[in-house]
């Protein structure tokens, strides 16, 4: 089984950053990933720097949700959403398979 997810961040202009400082949750999503068997298949920045596209790859549907789920706490303490909406930057996930 596989679920697989596109992430795809779209910001206005290469002045614009397209996370804010997340360095504080790093390690703990990096740990939940790890403990699910998730995995980063690709990280693909655009040739006029404004999409940032990433693939995860996960074992299975549950384990993407247990990592959004970990995670959404932490995501609001470094203002994750506010600074997507205060900067014009789209986020989109799609999902790419789910077998």
């Amino acid at each position: 089984m596989a679920h697989i997810t596109e992430h795809v961040f779209v910001r206005p202009n290469d002045t614009v950053e397209f996370f804010p400082d997340m360095s504080s949750i790093l390690p703990l999503s990096e740990a939940v990933r790890a403990e699910q068997g998730i995995t980063r298949a690709a990280d693909v920045l655009s040739e006029d720097n404004l999409t940032l596209t990433q693939v995860y790859t996960c074992p299975s549907e549950e384990a993407f949700l247990i990592w959004e789920s970990e995670m959404a706490d932490s995501r609001a303490s470094v203002g994750l959403l506010t600074h997507f909406s205060e900067n014009g930057i789209t986020a989109t996930v799609t999902v790419i398979e789910n077998t």
